[in-house]
């Protein structure tokens, strides 16, 4: 795990939490992964963080390798240093602008012959290299605002209940449970690797309290600041993806997987307080 200090230069600003850009497969959202990139660049104060999966990684001789259909070639580039070095191209735009850049399990197969993303893609942009897990110290000026918690991870969440909002919030309970033991001091918690966008707020519970006037009622809120937070009042998130799942007259090994936004995460922040998280469409 790694530790990265991050201080940027006002109190208001976004971050983009993305993963699982998945570079060089056919099945990348090319245009999508240009207009986040563009929307970072296009105003000051936008930042990113990228979760891992950079690149798609897999060898022609990977189980999980099949030949893009005839006439669509080009459209994939099946090399792997090169994919990194494509990647680096597409993120050069805003290099300045990268908090931390993770690994994933795509890149960690690939580690007999090196760490593409820590010697090549971070290294070319000279962003900070996140390991597959990593804190995020935030401050404004060199006063504290708040940490994140962020990592490529492992799960991918399901659930096979009958009714759909059952089943979001079954992926919602159980992203916080995975997350909320990793970090205790952490006001947002990410992880990428499950190719869905899902956002947990902090719970609005109602609580009593007592006060001068005797019993007092009030919700629950988010937490902005160092120092440990309780579960129950942090934002998780996992951070979407850019490669598609489907295609004609192609057999992917994701197709297996049902439909799912194309995406990342947006982190609003103003006047040193984390106002919401919402779905980044591309």
């Amino acid at each position: 795990m790694q530790r990265i200090a991050c201080s940027l230069p006002s109190r208001s600003f976004e971050i983009i939490a993305g993963s699982c850009t998945h570079i060089g497969s056919i099945m990348c959202h090319y245009e999508g992964i240009k207009y986040a990139v563009d929307y970072v660049a296009s105003a000051p104060r936008r930042y990113f963080i990228h979760l891992g999966d950079w690149i798609e990684a897999i060898m022609t001789d990977d189980k999980r390798y099949n030949a893009p259909p005839d006439g669509s070639k080009e459209k994939e580039q099946s090399v792997p240093i090169k994919q990194a070095k494509d990647a680096v191209e597409l993120f050069k735009p805003i290099k300045k602008r990268i908090i931390a850049g993770l690994i994933g399990n795509h890149e960690r197969k690939l580690s007999k012959f090196g760490n593409l993303v820590e010697t090549v893609i971070c290294a070319d942009l000279g962003i900070p290299y996140g390991t597959e897990a990593c804190r995020i110290i935030i401050d404004a000026k060199g006063k504290p605002l708040f940490n994140i918690f962020a990592m490529h991870g492992r799960k991918i969440f399901n659930s096979n209940a009958k009714d759909f909002e059952q089943r979001e919030a079954n992926m919602k309970a159980s992203l916080k449970l995975y997350l909320q033991e990793q970090q205790a001091d952490t006001s947002i918690m990410l992880t990428g690797h499950g190719h869905k966008i899902i956002i947990v707020n902090p719970s609005p519970r109602l609580i009593l309290v007592d006060g001068e006037k005797g019993q007092q009622q009030r919700f629950l809120q988010g937490i902005t600041s160092p120092g440990y937070i309780q579960p129950d009042q942090r934002w998780y998130a996992m951070c979407g993806s850019a490669r598609k799942s489907r295609m004609d007259s192609y057999d992917d090994y994701a197709q297996c997987f049902p439909a799912a936004d194309l995406g990342f995460v947006r982190i609003i922040v103003e006047d040193g307080q984390i106002v919401t998280l919402e779905p980044f469409l591309i």
